[in-house]
Formats: structure tokens, sequence, C-alpha cells
């Protein structure tokens, strides 16, 4: 039974001690005061939130630079830490920067009185031999003298490199730490949005950022494009989740059309791709290159789809070719600028046949002519110059274009006049090109009235 009793109280107090076994957590800190080169970031670990920020507090303090440069070491590190985020973490961050302060302080006394000293000796030696040089009548005397001035600049100049050569082969004293795992991709307007999430894990390396468009094999390096950074830190579950922005005009998921980015960082890589039909209005799809807009469809397309065959404006089919009065505005004919070799198109609404026609030439709206129904291919990419947002007013047509077939010999040139009679009306159009036996000619809406009220087309 006492056996038994003593077995009993062992487990109750191993239990108890079970029960009372402190959890790590994981946490992060600010600490501005380090270089912007290096991420400012700090991770740590506690039993708890409070002493958790005290040890992230702690190693930002120990980081410190205070002392190097003749600092008074409670004013710096007052300054240094004020910035530690969250606030909890100042007075541990004070603490370690003035243990840091006071060993900086000596090193660098040290430093400097090693630097007094050896300044001191090159001066006396260099004294030395200078007199020696100014003395001697012997020329060996001479040359030993002017070697040994030549020893004592070179003594100078290694110990005045040696200090940067040692930062070189060491490295910073400062902590560089990378989040190791991809998170979350977004992309913006003007901004890339990276969010990961990490258990305190770091590394040292550099976000790799590529690009390759859809179709393509090869990833082009944008990562220099990334030229703003900044960094978030919310505290969740013992996580820490990091945001790094990277801003720049010039970034593929504004300026390009359909691609894949490829994001690398501590040897995790995760890509994104974007098809031209996440993009849902005109503006975000043809602002890609490689992107156009179905203006019926309403539907963003891909350049190099395999069903896109338009070459040229002629080339659209009649069919699609509508006015779509309901849009409050004049609808441009479906158009693929990235596939039409001679340039974006428009429609013509002659009275007598709808078309698409090339933009060339078209510098503002009343270059379209009395003619064109529709002139919102002003507002995209037609307008010569200054692009603008804006259609050209819709205006009733006051000329018609009219395509005939002549017999042969009939004889019609370009810019000559067509006599149309039509019983005792007689009217004039202008050629305005003929190809064949086809003659296509102008004439003026009132004109055509008359032709129209007289009950015929032409004689």
């Amino acid at each position: 039974m006492r056996v038994l009793t003593i077995l009993l109280l062992l487990s109750i107090l191993c239990l108890t001690a079970s029960a009372d076994e402190p959890k790590i957590i994981g946490c992060s800190c600010d600490c501005p005061g380090v270089p912007s080169a290096y991420l400012p970031e700090i991770f740590a670990n506690g039993t708890n939130e409070t002493n958790c920020q005290s040890a992230c507090g702690g190693v930002c303090g120990a980081m410190s630079p205070c002392g190097f440069s003749a600092d008074e070491c409670s004013a710096c590190c007052d300054t240094y830490c004020s910035g530690v985020i969250p606030h909890g973490a100042v007075q541990s961050c004070n603490g370690n920067c003035m243990q840091r302060c006071e060993l900086n302080s000596i090193v660098g006394e040290t430093i400097s009185m090693l630097s007094y000293v050896a300044v001191a000796i090159a001066a006396a030696l260099l004294a030395v031999c200078g007199i020696r040089i100014i003395t001697s009548d012997d020329p060996d005397n001479r040359d030993a003298a002017k070697k040994c001035i030549l020893y004592v600049l070179v003594g100078l100049l290694i110990i005045g490199l040696a200090g940067p050569v040692v930062n070189i082969f060491t490295g910073s004293k400062y902590m560089q730490a990378r989040s190791v795992r991809l998170y979350d991709f977004n992309a913006g307007d003007d901004y890339l949005q990276i969010s990961v999430r990490t258990l305190g894990e770091s590394c040292t390396s550099e976000i790799t950022w590529k690009i390759k468009a859809s179709g393509e094999s090869d990833f082009v390096d944008y990562s220099a494009k990334c030229l703003e950074t900044s960094s978030q830190f919310t505290l969740a579950y013992g996580r820490s989740k990091e945001g790094i922005r990277c801003s720049s005009n010039a970034m593929p998921p504004l300026k390009k059309g359909p691609h894949v980015a490829r994001i690398t960082w501590c040897g995790t890589s995760r890509e994104f791709t974007y098809p031209c039909g996440t993009y849902k209005t005109f503006t975000e799809c043809e602002k890609r290159d490689g992107c156009w807009w179905d203006d019926h469809a309403e539907t963003c397309n891909f350049c190099n789809a395999p069903a896109t065959k338009i070459q040229t404006c002629t080339d659209y089919p009649t069919d699609i070719v509508k006015l779509v009065g309901e849009k409050g505005r004049c609808p441009l004919c479906t158009r693929n600028p990235c596939r039409v070799a001679e340039g974006p198109c428009y429609i013509s609404d002659a009275l007598f046949g709808t078309e698409c026609k090339n933009c060339d030439g078209i510098s503002e709206c009343t270059d379209y002519g009395d003619s064109v129904a529709s002139c919102e291919c002003d507002a995209f990419a037609c307008k010569v110059g200054t692009k603008t947002d804006h259609a050209c007013d819709w205006s009733e047509p006051t000329d018609t274009f009219i395509t005939v077939e002549i017999p042969e010999g009939a004889g019609a040139a370009e810019g000559g006049t067509m006599k149309l009679k039509c019983g005792d009306t007689d009217v004039s159009a202008v050629v305005m090109d003929v190809s064949g036996s086809d003659v296509r000619f102008k004439i003026a809406k009132e004109d055509m009235e008359k032709i129209l009220d007289a009950g015929c087309w032409y004689e």
C-alpha cells in the first residue's frame, strides 16, 4: 500500500509538471535602426508574448552600431531603440544596446590607439630614413634609406586597408533574414504583392522575379524592377506573415499581356499565370501587350489564340459588324490590333453596306468624313499624336460610298467624276478608287436622296 501511494504521488507530480510546461511561441519585432539595405525584422521565441518580444528587442539592441563613432551610449541607444515595434521590446533593446555600445567603444578606442601608435612609429621611421638619405655619402646607404621609406608607406597602406578587407570577408555585422515559404501573390495596377508565412526560419536569399510571355520558353529576369520594398508582420498562432511590395511602373503585370511570373525565394519557387481572359474591361485588357478586346462579345482575348485569323481590316466578316445602339455609342468592328498588319480598324457605315476600314490617316474626328457612322477608333489608338479616352461624336452620314461594276472600256480614274442618271434626275459622284471593273465612288447625301426618290440607283 505504501509503495502504491508513493507511485500515485509521483504520477500526480509528473502530470502537474506536464500541465505547467510552458508553450513556446514565435514573434517578430521591427528594428528600424538597421540600415534599409538589410531586412529590419527579427524573429524570436518565448514562453509568452511579453518575454518573446523582450527577447526580440534584445536581439535588436545587440545589433546596435552605437559606440563606433565616439557616440554617447545613452543618447545613441535611446535614439536607436525608440522605433522598435512593438514598444514592449524597447526596454530590453536599450539594455543590450548599452552593453553593445560599451563593447563597441572599447573596440573603437583600441583600434584608434593602435592606429595612433602605428602612425607615430611610421613617422619616426620616415624621419630616420629621411635623415639617412640627406646625410649619407654612400650610394648604397641612400638606396637602403629609400627602400626604408617605401616599406613604411606600404605598411601604412596595408594598415589602412585592413579594416575594409576584413569587412569584405567577414560580411556585415547586421542580421539578414528572409522568410522561407511563399504564401500568396497578387498584382495590382501599380504594385506586386507577395505574402509569405514562416515559423521563424531565415535565410539570406534575394528574391528573384522572372517573366515569360505566353507561348515562349525563356524567362526574362525582372528582379531589378522591384524598386521599393516594405514589410509588415502580424502575429497569428505563433507564425509571422510578411508582405513585400515591389512598386514599379514598368512591372510586367501592368505592362505585359498574357504571361507567366516565376518567383524564387530561399529555394522555393512558384509560378503565376496572367491570361488575357482575366481582364474584364477594355481599359484593363488593351493596356496589356498581347491582349485585344472583342467589343461585341465583351471578352479579352490572347493575340496568338488559334481562333484568331484576322489579318487585315477587310477580313472581318460583315455579319459581326453590327450597330449596338443600346450601348449608347457607335460600336467598333470586332478588332484584333495584335494581328492586323495594317493597323486598327473602324466601322464605315455607308447607306448601302457596312465594312471595316483601316484607321490610317485618322488624326482627329473630322478625318473620318461624314460617311462614317462609327468614330470610335479615335479612342482606341487610331488617333495620331495624343491618345484620348473619349470617342468622337457620332454624326449621321452626309456622304455615301457605293461600289459598282462597270463595263470594260467604260473608263474610270481615281479622283474623276461619275454621272449618275435616274429618269430626269442627274447627280454627280467622285471616284474614290478603281480595282479592276469595280469602282468605288462617293455621293453626297442630298444627291443620294434624289436617286432614291426617283426610285432607282443609277443607269
